[in-house]
């Protein structure tokens, strides 16, 4: 369903910016 693709789309999103956070933090120690 629609509803179903815009969660999947927000959930890759913050996936996303989780892993970039993540490599940030590995980064700066």
């Amino acid at each position: 369903t629609w509803e179903d693709h815009q969660n999947i789309n927000i959930f890759n999103g913050l996936n996303n910016r989780f892993h970039e956070l993540e490599h940030e933090m590995k980064a700066a120690t």
